[in-house]
């Protein structure tokens, strides 16, 4: 079965077809490989990425500017935890010093365990970075 459509004469054997009927018309639908088409841009811009505003083009737009205040909340929210947690470890060898070894295993099995903080840390699959190895032309370190 052959068919002529904006691709002239394709070859439908050993195609996956599928028919579709609406109303009084019969479609046939099949996947086809395009050609590469023309590229719509030709411009080459380099991309920073910062602390205050994620990132920022060559030509100085930035591309998001929260990025410094999240990690801020996230870095506070995150010491304000470890303290709070390092005061209760500080207790619990207050504790086992003491002879309260029974309180003391309570406060390490409720409180010091990494359970949590393991899950709120971000697992990304491909992290990427910025590749300093070179130095940089007419720079001296």
């Amino acid at each position: 079965m052959t068919t002529t459509t904006s691709e002239k004469n394709v070859d439908l054997s050993s195609k996956n077809l599928r028919i579709v009927v609406k109303d009084d018309v019969t479609e046939v639908h099949y996947a086809f490989i395009k050609s590469v088409g023309r590229l719509c841009r030709t411009a080459i811009i380099a991309v920073d990425k910062g602390y205050a505003e994620a990132f920022v083009d060559s030509d100085g737009d930035k591309l998001s500017v929260s990025l410094g205040q999240i990690m801020t909340e996230y870095s506070d929210k995150t010491g304000k935890a470890g303290k709070a947690r390092n005061k209760l470890y500080a207790l619990e060898k207050k504790h086992r010093a003491v002879g309260h070894t029974a309180k003391a295993d309570r406060i390490r099995a409720n409180n010091l365990g990494t359970t949590k903080i393991n899950a709120r840390k971000d697992k990304a699959d491909v992290v990427i970075s910025e590749d300093l190895s070179r130095s940089i032309a007419r720079k001296r370190p």
